[in-house]
C-alpha cells in the first residue's frame, strides 16, 4: 500500500526502474492530486485535492518562507486539503489524533511536532515568516550566513521544471475555462 500526494513519480522518465516496478506492483495505490497524472492513472483510488486558491493554510517555499494562503474560491471537490487529510487519517485509525477544527489548529500541531516550525510565527510585516537559519541551515558547512542560499553552482532543477510545466498546463486550462464562462455570461 502507498499514498502519493501531489507528486507524479510514474510521470518522471528518470524514475529508477526498481521504484517504478514497485509502484506498479502495489496491491493498493492511493493518489491525491490536482491533475490526472500517469501516477493518478495507475492508482486504485484518486483523491481530488484542492488547489492553493481553493483552501486556507500555509505553503513553505524553497526560501523557507512560510506563506499564508487564503481561499479565493470554494474548493470544487467540496473540501480543503487539510479536511481531506483529517478524514483520511480518521479512516486509517488516527481519528482522535487528527481532529482539528481549523487550519490554525493544524499549524499549531505542525509547530508542536516539527522542530523547524516551532519558532515560526505568521506576524511579520509581509504576513510571512522564515525559519531560523542559524538553527536550521540548508547545509551547515556551506550556507552563507543570514542569506539562506548556497554559494557555488546551481542545483539541478529538472524535477521542478517538470512540476512547472504541469502547473502551466493546469493554469492554461483554468484560464480557458474562465474565459469561456465570462464570454457566456457577457453574451
Amino acid at each position: 500500500m502507498a499514498l502519493v500526494l501531489g507528486e507524479d513519480p510514474l510521470g518522471n522518465p528518470a524514475l529508477p526502474a526498481a521504484l517504478r516496478g514497485g509502484l506498479e506492483a502495489l496491491e493498493f495505490l492511493m493518489v491525491g492530486d490536482l491533475f490526472m497524472t500517469p501516477t493518478a492513472e495507475a492508482a486504485h483510488v484518486v483523491l481530488p485535492l484542492s488547489s492553493p486558491v481553493e483552501t486556507d493554510g500555509t505553503l513553505t517555499n524553497h526560501e523557507r518562507r512560510l506563506q499564508p494562503v487564503r481561499a479565493s474560491i470554494p474548493p470544487r471537490n467540496g473540501l480543503p486539503n487539510w479536511q481531506i487529510f483529517c478524514q483520511l487519517g480518521a479512516r486509517l485509525g488516527q481519528r482522535f489524533r487528527m481532529k482539528y477544527d481549523s487550519v490554525g489548529e493544524v499549524l499549531d500541531e505542525i509547530r508542536r511536532v516539527v522542530p523547524i516550525y516551532r519558532g515560526v510565527m505568521l506576524n511579520g510585516s509581509n504576513d510571512e515568516a522564515v525559519w531560523d537559519l542559524a538553527q536550521f541551515p540548508l547545509r551547515p558547512s556551506q550556507s552563507a550566513p543570514g542569506t539562506g542560499t548556497l554559494p557555488g553552482r546551481p542545483r539541478d532543477t529538472l524535477a521542478f521544471d517538470y512540476l512547472e510545466r504541469r502547473w502551466q498546463h493546469r493554469y492554461r486550462q483554468l484560464m480557458e475555462r474562465a474565459q469561456k464562462a465570462l464570454a457566456a455570461t457577457a453574451g
